[in-house]
């Protein structure tokens, strides 16, 4: 179901590609759409680290398509999508 394009940079039979830019970004690609995802990284009382995925910023494609508004059903099928790569990658996270 995924391919490693590279450590940071996975992509699906689906159609889209996950890459962790930063520390604090993850880009989001669905054909020629772009979309940032803020994330931060930190650890839990175990000492383990994990990454929290910012949902509430899944609002908008990167220009052009920036006047283009994501519905609900779009916004959970990327936060959806993003999960399944994090789990592929073995990276836990919490979803903010």
């Amino acid at each position: 179901m995924f391919k490693k394009l590279g450590q940071n940079s996975v992509q699906s039979r689906e159609g889209f590609v996950l890459s962790v830019i930063s520390r604090n970004q993850l880009k989001y690609e669905e054909g020629d759409k772009i979309m940032m995802i803020d994330r931060e990284a930190g650890v839990d009382r175990n000492n383990q680290w994990y990454t929290a995925i910012y949902t509430s910023n899944i609002t908008r494609w990167q220009p052009p398509y920036d006047n283009e508004s994501i519905t609900e059903e779009k916004k959970q099928q990327i936060v959806q999508r993003v999960c399944a790569v994090l789990d592929f990658l073995e990276i836990k996270y919490v979803l903010e």
